[in-house]
């Protein structure tokens, strides 16, 4: 039971980073707060062992650390700009499902991934540049000590900005993660948008010239209306656009669009003649 909780746990943390990205960061800042529990120099060697020089090595390999992670969470907002022509084109990609299966609910899948790639995109730029403002926080030595208490105060402020360094890395972290479920939601819209349709509804469908025939369509011709029919009727008004049109002749209901010379047929019904 542990590890099935475990298992979804992990899970949960992989769809929604920024609920780990709190949780983790809260028990940090804690720390931070009470000075306690740090990873102090003091922790890994006694602190009479450690010259005021090695702890001042300490302080500026932790800055050099958060300047590197800086340079990540700009990286991150350059990388998240340029995956707005991305968005776009998936946008495109939405708009082609509609009219491509016989039924609405890929179409509200992708529409679905769409967004929440939108939302991880629009979130890794706030964890990103959460990085470079809020967690802009360095801690100096203070001035004026010497002797034991120098490397008393050194000892801190090393832990201090290692346990700061480490929420800005988990903020990098998120930031990517929020990236890459961004980019698998495209992957899953444009899978659903290119994946071929062989099924042999779909070769039917096709096979009338430039007709096609929605599922709901073919399901009337295959009760009996004559598909000539429906034809002939649309070829009388052979303009772009979408119609809702009523055969008075043939008794018939029928929801067609017309583009570039090509028919769609969604719906046909037969209706009670005059």
């Amino acid at each position: 039971m542990c590890k099935v909780y475990e298992a979804v746990k992990n899970i949960f943390e992989h769809i929604f980073p920024s609920y780990a990205n709190r949780c983790s960061n809260k028990i940090v800042k804690h720390k931070i707060e009470s000075r306690e529990n740090l990873n102090c120099p003091s922790g890994e060697s006694s602190l009479d062992l450690l010259s005021k020089d090695e702890l001042q090595s300490l302080l500026d390999k932790a800055s050099q650390a958060r300047t590197k992670l800086e340079d990540k969470a700009k990286t991150n907002v350059i990388g998240v700009t340029i995956s707005v022509t991305l968005i776009m084109g998936a946008y495109t990609l939405v708009q082609n499902i509609s009219g491509k299966y016989g039924t609405s609910i890929p179409f509200w899948i992708a529409f679905i991934l769409f967004v929440s790639s939108v939302l991880y995109m629009i979130v890794a730029v706030i964890h990103a540049i959460h990085v470079l403002t809020a967690e802009n926080i360095v801690y100096y030595p203070k001035p004026g000590l010497e002797g034991d208490e120098e490397k008393k105060d050194l000892d801190v402020q090393v832990g201090l900005n290692r346990a700061q360094n480490l929420i800005r890395n988990n903020y990098v972290f998120t930031s990517y993660e929020c990236i890459r479920n961004s980019l698998i939601c495209l992957f899953a819209v444009m899978v659903i948008a290119i994946v071929p349709l062989n099924s042999k509804r779909i070769i039917d469908s096709y096979s009338q010239g430039s007709y096609y025939f929605s599922e709901q369509a073919l399901k009337s011709i295959k009760r009996g209306i004559d598909s000539v029919t429906v034809k002939r009727f649309i070829d009388l008004k052979a303009k772009d656009g979408y119609y809702f049109a009523v055969d008075e002749q043939d008794g018939l209901y029928i929801e067609y669009s017309i583009k570039d010379g090509n028919a769609t047929v969604y719906v046909i019904e037969e209706i009670d003649r005059m």
